[in-house]
């Protein structure tokens, strides 16, 4: 998840579904986009849930990507990361431990560029695209990609350049894609 600076509005916690959601990646800083991501392993039998992010302070643009994956596993401490480059097309690395895996990430950018059509690196799969570039607030763009062997994965985006992202990544194990549900909101 994703918004528009960091109180406006400030990200909170998700909820839903009956299940246990942790804080695996968290960006928060003064003049970047402050994004967050958080994974919930599900437990019994929930069929479809409505997931939930408490957003406070001021008022503000902010959207949300729900990823639900089949089969999948995380490692008792996930591969997940999270950073700030500034003027750049958003790249980043990961350093995968499982074979077969997913790396599932969301960059938010602060300059608001306009994107026009997005380049994505390492052949990642766009989830959820917010052109705010308009208003002059923010775009965020969430992919996924594979992650076949273990190592050194490059995620982000080759174009638009001149970008001041915030970055999250997860390593996500033997994962199969169920559903996506992408939203965005201002309240």
């Amino acid at each position: 998840m994703a918004s528009e600076s960091l109180a406006t509005p400030t990200i909170g916690t998700a909820s839903g579904g009956s299940q246990s959601y942790t804080l695996r990646a968290s960006n928060a800083s003064s003049s970047q986009t402050p994004v967050s991501l958080f994974t919930a392993n599900i437990s019994g039998s929930p069929g479809s849930m409505t997931i939930a992010v408490t957003f406070s302070g001021t008022s503000g643009w902010h959207n949300l990507t729900v990823e639900r994956w089949s089969g999948a596993v995380l490692a008792g401490t996930p591969a997940a990361n999270e950073n700030i480059t500034g003027g750049t097309a958003p790249s980043s690395t990961l350093t995968t431990t499982g074979t077969n895996s997913i790396l599932s990430w969301i960059s938010a950018d602060w300059n608001a560029v306009a994107p026009g059509a997005p380049a994505y690196r390492s052949s990642a799969v766009q989830e959820d695209f917010f052109d705010k570039s308009g208003t002059g607030s923010y775009v965020t763009y969430s992919a996924y990609q594979g992650a076949n062997t273990p190592g050194s994965q490059t995620y982000g985006l080759t174009s638009p350049s001149g970008q001041k992202p915030t970055m999250a990544a997860i390593e996500i194990q033997a994962a199969a894609p169920i559903s996506n549900t992408l939203g965005w909101y201002k309240f």
